[in-house]
């Protein structure tokens, strides 16, 4: 197979984000063993949209996903995300104003892919 990057530092870069992408995805596996599916279905469920994006990675460094597919997809799956685990079903926080913040960071933050995409 032929990778789009030819540069180390750039390989490395790519190398860093997926092994980080593999340690959260494990990190999601073990509370499952621990504390069991009944309990974690919610992360779970969240994180297969990060698995798409691990996926994606992969298709986009061996030249199997365009970057302009690669874009749109990506930020439709971290928009999701966001959405589903920061908005719409955030957990309490006993500070309201630190409530507020990261409310208001979230919705940023979805903002940002939306205005890319319309782009």
């Amino acid at each position: 197979m032929e990778t789009r990057f030819k540069k180390k530092s750039q390989i490395i870069d790519i190398v860093i984000t997926a092994a980080a992408l593999v340690l959260s995805l494990g990190t999601m596996l073990y509370g499952i063993s621990r504390f069991g599916l009944a309990e974690t279905w919610p992360e779970l469920v969240l994180n297969l949209f990060y698995l798409a994006c691990l996926v994606m990675m992969a298709m986009y460094f061996f030249k199997r996903l365009d970057s302009r597919r690669f874009n749109y997809w990506s930020s439709v799956c971290v928009g999701v995300t966001v959405l589903l685990r920061d908005i719409l079903f955030l957990p309490p926080l006993d500070n309201y104003p630190i409530h507020l913040i990261c409310l208001t960071l979230s919705v940023i933050l979805l903002l940002m892919p939306l205005t890319f995409l319309v782009l």
